[in-house]
């Protein structure tokens, strides 16, 4: 998701009056903020924003940051499990190295599947 997508998102919500409008402000707000310094991008910001939503939701239950965390997700992309990635790469032949994590990098952005690096880290380097 991009900015401009995120910008028209919320245009949207405005005119449906939908209680998300603030929380996407919010996104808003904070990749603005964040992009010059860390070059963050939105989908970075969301995966942020629902982090800090599961550290409060931990100290106790609420259930608007719960509703959040469940709007947020559907703005994410469907990432690969990591047994689907376990099959998804297994062709390629990997060995637990550096390079076979650049070459499966490569080849999962080449065939346009999204993936977590952290659930890729299991498959190849663990």
């Amino acid at each position: 998701m991009t900015e401009s997508d995120l910008k028209k998102l919320i245009l949207e919500h405005v005119k449906a009056s939908s209680e998300y409008v603030s929380i996407l402000k919010f996104v808003l707000g904070e990749f603005e903020s964040d992009k010059f310094k860390n070059k963050a991008t939105v989908e970075q910001i969301i995966r942020r924003t629902i982090d800090s939503n599961n550290q409060c939701l931990a100290l106790g239950y609420r259930e608007s940051l719960e509703k959040e965390n469940q709007f947020l997700k559907t703005l994410l992309p469907n990432y690969l499990s990591v047994d689907e990635l376990r099959i998804a790469v297994a062709p390629l032949g990997l060995d637990k190295s550096g390079a076979s994590m650049g070459k499966a990098i490569k080849y999962l952005k080449t065939n346009g599947m999204a993936f977590l690096p952290e659930d890729l880290k299991k498959v190849i380097l663990e």
